[in-house]
């Protein structure tokens, strides 16, 4: 007898008409009022999934500024805030027709476990734009962080079904493996020719400048260090981005259902993975060991979540933290991080500390880092850098403490909701295995629940 597939809300209830005791569902629409708000929902789905698949792709700034050679390069264009801004208003015009669709259809709005923290996050973007020093740029950058929340809570409620579900992970998907490509050119090809050019031309591209001006020396340090940035701004950004295409990959294996599929998307999977170290970004490396091993001992110990869901979660939770609390500690104690590219961080976190507790209510107002960096640096520290290179330092020191509450409120939420979905799907795997005999439930015959 075969376990009929539930439909599973974000909270990870069941919902409406799927099997189990879900919420019931509200007076339906007329049909005039139906068609008008599927139009609206499938209008909506395109755009945003038009935006996830494009966004990796396109080069965005939240300024309007002059590349460092242009007076050099005459024809050179750089990108400009219209691309960000183009971007965040289709989320939110994509945000307000699906709210219009689901009051035509009479339906609730799920959690995603991410609404209080980005509410917290909002509070602290006004009060951090209003005492920041340049108001224009503190208002681009916090618009399109507080955008990237809405795209995450206004897809997870689109995505009603596995066909969305999966035209959202291809599309991820799809971006990651461009960007690969793209990273494998650059690392194999373009960077030589590059650095052969720069060096046929470095006088008038310098010209303005003096031999030992630091911008030279760094420019010429990340020239030479052969970092794959894709498409985007910066190495970091690239190996986070196939830390997120891969782990989409292997999302979309488990929910293939046809064998090749599902090994073709583990292989992409392990090929986004695998072009991780090109881009040199230690952390993105080490997350993804860190995902990797904990997807094998989830898979290994899955009886022990879906017994005791809350325990599990808050082990795991009380783990992450005190993980990195040691790893503040070791630093401290010797002083620095291991490597010379780590203790660079290191420095800079000192000096982000420093500002975040000079600033500790408001912030100094989203990417206004750079100014208040610049007054504290001691002059030891050779870079002027634009960002602290950890999210949580710069939601600390940019949005102030109520923006690092709403951060990890929003992580802590959304891990919470994502974690009771995954363990209802074991419980409903290991009913199904039951009815069919099987002594052994698998994490694999989730498959058939609805996502």
């Amino acid at each position: 007898m075969k376990s009929r597939p539930m439909l599973l809300t974000a909270g990870g209830s069941p919902a409406p008409g799927s099997g189990g005791s879900g919420l019931r569902p509200g007076p339906v629409a007329g049909p005039t009022a139906a068609r008008i708000g599927a139009g609206l929902e499938g209008a909506a789905f395109l755009v945003l999934l038009l935006v996830t698949a494009m966004r990796p792709l396109l080069a965005e700034t939240y300024e309007s500024s002059a590349p460092l050679f242009a007076g050099a390069l005459a024809d050179l264009k750089s990108p400009t805030p219209a691309t960000t801004a183009g971007f965040d208003l289709a989320i939110w015009l994509s945000a307000v027709a699906a709210t219009l669709a689901r009051l035509l259809h009479r339906r609730r709005w799920r959690p995603t476990g991410l609404e209080l923290g980005l509410a917290f996050a909002l509070l602290a973007a006004i009060i951090s734009t209003w005492t920041a020093g340049n108001k224009r740029l503190a208002i681009n950058a916090s618009v399109d962080w507080l955008s990237a929340g809405a795209l995450v809570i206004v897809l997870a409620n689109l995505c009603r079904d596995r066909r969305r579900t999966g035209l959202v992970l291809a599309a991820i998907i799809a971006s990651g493996l461009a960007s690969a490509a793209a990273s494998v050119l650059q690392v194999t090809v373009d960077f030589e020719r590059t650095r052969e050019e720069y060096e046929r031309n470095k006088a008038d591209l310098w010209k303005d400048r003096a031999p030992d001006d630091p911008h030279i020396q760094l420019y010429e340090r990340r020239l030479r260090a052969n970092e794959a940035t894709a498409f985007l701004s910066h190495s970091n950004v690239a190996g986070s981005l196939f830390l997120l295409a891969g782990f989409a990959a292997l999302a979309a294996g488990g929910m293939a259902g046809q064998r090749p599929i599902r090994w073709l998307a583990y292989a992409a999977g392990a090929a986004l993975l695998a072009v991780i170290p090109l881009t040199g970004s230690k952390g993105a490396l080490l997350a993804s060991l860190a995902g990797v091993v904990l997807m094998a001992g989830l898979f290994a110990a899955r009886r022990w979540p879906a017994r005791y869901p809350r325990g599990a979660f808050a082990a795991l939770a009380a783990a992450t933290a005190g993980m990195a609390g040691l790893a503040v500690l070791l630093a401290r104690a010797r002083g620095g991080l291991p490597g010379a590219s780590l203790d660079f961080r290191w420095n800079y976190w000192e000096v982000t500390a420093r500002i975040a507790r000079d600033h500790l209510w408001t912030g100094v107002g989203a990417l206004n880092f750079d100014r208040a960096y610049l007054a504290c640096k001691p002059i030891a520290f050779p870079e002027e850098i634009k960002d602290p290179h950890n999210f949580l330092l710069s939601v600390l020191v940019q949005w102030g403490l109520p923006g690092l509450i709403g951060l990890l409120l929003a992580l802590s939420g959304g891990a919470w909701v994502a974690w009771r979905r995954w363990v209802g799907e074991l419980r409903m795997a290991d009913r199904g295995s039951r009815t069919e005999g099987d002594p052994c439930p698998a994490v694999g015959k989730t498959r058939r629940a609805d996502t």
